[in-house]
């Protein structure tokens, strides 16, 4: 039994291998500091392209942990012809209006164009 299991471990592991040979890529929107990010990135394998977060204090933390890749800023303003095409997208919830962070003004007033 014991050696059925090795056997299928290095099937699998071999199988991930050879997925990850083409990594995905990773666009990310409403980025925040990026724990949804790095969740993808381990379950997929994934690389980060690019992030978009136009927060003047998540820029510092995005530029500080993945420096070399860009952030795209506020996502209303971004001409998405010019953007580099990815394999998975993932988008925080753009909640400067309910984050306790914020000023807690609630989902009915809307701030910003998302």
């Amino acid at each position: 039994m014991q050696r059925t299991s090795t056997i299928q471990t290095r099937i699998v592991t071999t199988k991930k291998a050879e997925e990850n040979e083409k990594l995905l890529r990773l666009g990310s929107l409403c980025t925040g500091y990026g724990g949804l990010d790095l969740a993808v990135q381990r379950v997929f394998g994934a690389t980060l392209a690019w992030v978009a977060d136009n927060d003047r204090h998540v820029r510092t933390i995005l530029a500080t942990h993945h420096p070399g890749i860009p952030n795209l800023g506020d996502i209303s303003r971004i001409d998405w012809r010019q953007v580099d095409p990815v394999d998975v997208l993932c988008a925080g919830f753009p909640c400067q209006d309910i984050s306790f962070a914020g000023r807690g003004a609630g989902i009915a007033h809307c701030v910003g164009d998302a």
